[in-house]
């Protein structure tokens, strides 16, 4: 698996999580805190450098880290921004929030833990757009897993925003 840091530029001290596909469970540690299935939605708020976990009709607690494991391997989430607010993004596999701050100015850290294939896959397809030339996408995949294997361990990816 990879760690990906995502929606990096836009420093939200909220955001939106909801299913684009498949289950996840909702871990702190090792205890979990929520279920993520059909329309159901989680709202992160970062609060007193904890990120807060909570729905219309819940608040589930805060915590230093929360994680959102897929059931399925075809699982995929979307997160939305809202402060500030941002379009919807989707991303394949696992995603990782921790409370994370420059200076005094804190904000929400997302963190996409994909596997490497899917990771590919997605990083072509936004390479390449939608009418690639297949001799573009397996260059473009040679270069992707070529990236990977030259990453010191612990080293993680910017996707920005």
């Amino acid at each position: 698996m990879m760690h990906i840091s995502v929606l990096s530029a836009v420093k939200s001290s909220s955001a939106i999580v909801l299913p684009a596909s498949g289950t996840y469970d909702v871990f702190s540690g090792n205890q979990q805190i929520a279920t993520l299935e059909g329309n159901s939605f989680i709202q992160l708020v970062l609060r007193d450098n904890l990120v807060l976990v909570k729905n219309f009709s819940q608040t589930f607690g805060q915590y230093a880290s929360v994680t959102f494991r897929r059931r399925q391997p075809e699982g995929c989430l979307r997160i939305k921004t809202v402060s500030p607010p941002s379009s919807v993004f989707t991303y394949d596999d696992n995603l990782i929030v921790r409370a994370a701050s420059t200076g005094k100015n804190g904000f929400l850290r997302l963190i996409n833990e994909v596997d490497l294939e899917n990771y590919v896959a997605g990083t072509t397809e936004a390479e390449a757009g939608n009418t690639p030339v297949a001799e573009f996408l397996k260059v473009q995949a040679i270069i992707c897993r070529e990236l990977h294997g030259q990453l010191a361990p612990g080293l993680h990816l910017d996707a920005g925003a």
